[in-house]
Parts: structure tokens; sequence; C-alpha cells
């Protein structure tokens, strides 16, 4: 057999080489010009041929249209139409450069299919970018001062729009919200139920100071005007804002990468809202406050919701859980889905029923209520129906709206009754 000279092998790792490179200028070529993402290129439009079997990572309640929803679930949704290319016209089948390009684009989609989205490497992309040069690749997280990350998705209530006031109720609006809460009030007024309307501020809305310098920040936010409005109409809302920016400094009431308030926000929000009813309940700073990392509490309260958005959970690992000592010892696996869900603590000074009706932030009021109340019941909106309230008999009810969810309040009337 004749043996396969030396310098037909070099040549032919020559010209391989030099193909190779030549593929990799090009690949080089189209990420610099297309703008697609350095390690990890972002896929082209999934066509349902293309799109695997998956479901969207598991949120506290499942969403519906223009209700509330995760941020990590919509930056799922809302990405796929972004990083999608614009429609053109299909060229020649047998231009060169076409079939390369479309060669590179199945392999980006194989990678964000089958490792992007299924696997921890895809935060690295983010990751090396955020370590590099201090910022974040994402259409819906702000990077704030020292760290912290602040909710800025459209798509999602426009929490900016209520920062810096651009976003605001009618005249109409106001008027509608009035009348259908003041109504809601006055039918359970008749069944001995104290009705009252609890408001929970953005983040950003409290934490101003951390916000950048260029986004300007309103003196009043459209919901600081609607609970104006609706004290007016002699209805009882708490409008948390004010004390909770008075308390901001001696206290972190918000998670630094998470949209929600923690457990001490929550707190304060259990405490105005008692002081409303003339129920004593002590401050803060008459408690025992223990703090440690969020990732080493085994019944931690939040997931920084925010981190996992801009894909940097892996690099943001220093969030602090703060839990109020003698508060009761509320085990979040157990909240559920659907429905309400029942608490009940004998040794609780107050041997009344209450009734949470609200979003995401009621969790974290759920320690302190749980103390002072002996039957405390929870729900999420989105489950609520007006039967539960003959079937609950509560002696006090709470609608609790998050700021940028205070729109939701046009509907409070068919809610409840």
């Amino acid at each position: 057999m004749k043996k396969t000279s030396k310098g037909n092998i070099d040549l032919a790792i020559l010209l391989l080489s030099g193909a190779l490179l030549c593929f990799c200028v090009y690949c080089w070529a189209s990420v610099l010009t297309k703008g697609v993402t350095v390690f990890f290129p972002a896929a082209p439009a999934l066509t349902q041929a293309d799109s695997p079997d998956e479901t969207l990572p598991e949120t506290e309640e499942p969403v519906h249209p223009q209700e509330e929803m995760d941020p990590v679930q919509e930056e799922e949704i809302v990405s796929v139409e972004v990083d999608s290319p614009e429609p053109r016209e299909e060229p020649a089948k047998e231009n060169l450069l076409y079939k390369i390009d479309d060669l590179t684009a199945r392999i980006s989609n194989f990678w964000y299919v089958n490792v992007c989205r299924e696997n921890e490497w895809s935060g690295i992309d983010s990751a090396l970018t955020y370590m590099v040069t201090g910022e974040i690749s994402s259409s819906q997280v702000l990077l704030g001062k020292e760290g912290w990350l602040f909710y800025k998705s459209e798509f999602d209530n426009d929490p900016i729009g209520d920062y810096d006031g651009t976003k605001q109720f009618t005249q109409d609006e106001m008027r509608i919200i009035g009348q259908g809460a003041l109504h809601v009030q006055n039918v359970l007024e008749e069944q001995g139920i104290q009705f009252t309307v609890l408001l929970c501020p953005n983040k950003e809305n409290v934490y101003a100071a951390y916000m950048p310098e260029n986004y300007i920040h309103a003196e009043k936010s459209r919901t600081d005007l609607l609970a104006a409005h609706l004290a007016n109409e002699g209805i009882a809302v708490v409008n948390l804002k004010e004390d909770m920016i008075r308390q901001n400094e001696a206290y972190p009431l918000y998670y630094s990468y998470d949209t929600h308030w923690n457990q001490l926000g929550g707190y304060v929000g259990t405490e105005n809202l008692l002081l409303s009813w003339g129920i004593d309940y002590p401050s803060l700073d008459e408690r025992e406050i223990v703090s440690q990392k969020l990732w080493e509490c085994d019944n931690r309260e939040c997931d920084d919701d925010l981190a996992r958005l801009s894909r940097l959970q892996f690099v943001l690992d220093d969030e602090l859980e703060h839990v109020v000592t003698g508060t009761f010892p509320v085990d979040w696996t157990d909240i559920e889905k659907e429905g309400y869900i029942r608490f009940e603590n004998p040794d609780a000074v107050c041997q009344d029923k209450i009734l949470l009706v609200g979003d995401s932030f009621r969790r974290a009021m759920l320690p302190s209520l749980c103390e002072r109340f002996r039957e405390v019941y929870v729900v999420h909106r989105n489950y609520f129906e007006a039967d539960m309230l003959h079937e609950i008999a509560p002696d006090y009810v709470i609608a609790e709206y998050v700021e940028r969810y205070s729109g939701e309040m046009k509907d409070i009337e068919s809610l409840f009754l």
C-alpha cells in the first residue's frame, strides 16, 4: 500500500485551517454587523416546528392577559419577539454567503433552544458583560446606584411611568374607581366588615436615591393622586409610600435584586394598616431582626426575580433575607397557587378573622398579620370569588394593590360584589 506523503498531509491541514479561518472571520463579521451576542447568539425567530415542547418558568400564579406577570416569565415571552430578525427576501439558493448565513442561523437556533434556555451557562454572556463593563443587557431591568436593580418593563404596567409621572389616571378613571370602592365599602360595612384599600409603593418610589440621575422623580404619582381622591370620597385607604420613604434609611424594606418588598417592608405595611384600625402593633425599633444571606435560608420569601431576569443570579448572590423574630413562622412553600389559604394562630391577641386579597406583595405581610390575628385568609386577586366572603365571614377585609397595578382597581366592584 502506498503511503501518504507528509507533504500531502501538511497541505491538507493547511487548506482545512484556511477554510476554518475564513468561516470564523465570516461568523465574527456577522456578529459585529448584526449585533449578535458574542458568547451565546440570540436565537432567530422560532417557528412552531422548531420550538421545543417546554414550559415557562414556574410562577406563583399562572399568567392571564392584562394580569400580573412574573418579570422572568415576561422576559421569556418578550425576548423572542425582540430578538427576531426582520423578514427579508430570500437570496438565490446558489449564493454561498446565503448558505453559510443560513447554516450559522441554524446552529445559533439549535444552541439557543437546546443549551441556553435549559442550562445555567445561558447567563455567562450577561455575567461577563456585567463584570467587564458594569452594564446590564436587559430591556426589562434597570441598573441603579450601588448595584440596585429596578424594574422598567413597559409591557408590565410601566413602573417607570409611575416614577416619572408620565402615566396618569384620567378624571373619569378616578371617578369610576372611587365609586366602585365606595360601593364595596358600604356593602361590607352593612355586613359588619371593616374594609380598607391598601396601596403598596413601587420599589423605585421608595428608593429613588438609588435610581440613575437621568430619571426624574415626580413628586406625586398617579397612585398618590388616586389615594387622595379615595380619601376625599370617604373610603378607608392607606397609602404606605410616605411612611416607607421615612423609614427606608433605617431599614432595608425592599430586596436589592427583586421587585418586591421584603419581610421588613411587609411588617411596616402591616403596622400602618393596623394603626389605621386603632390596633396597636410594635414598631420595628421594638423588634429583633435576624439577617442572613438569602440563598442560605431554607425558608426564603423571594428568589431575586430581577437578577434572574437579567441572567445575573450567579453573580449577584449577596442578597440578604431579614426576619422579624417573634412573628408567625410562615412556610412560603405552603402558599397555594389557587384558591385561598388559611393560617391559624390560637395564641394571637386578636381573635378576629381577616381576609387579605391582593397581588404578590401580600405574601410578606403574612408573618405579622398571623402574629396578630387568630385566623388569616389570603388569596390572589386572580383567584378571588365573591362567594369566598360568605364562606369565610371575615371581620376585616384588605384590598391590597402594589402601585403599578393600582389601575386594576377599576374592577374592584365586580371583584368583591
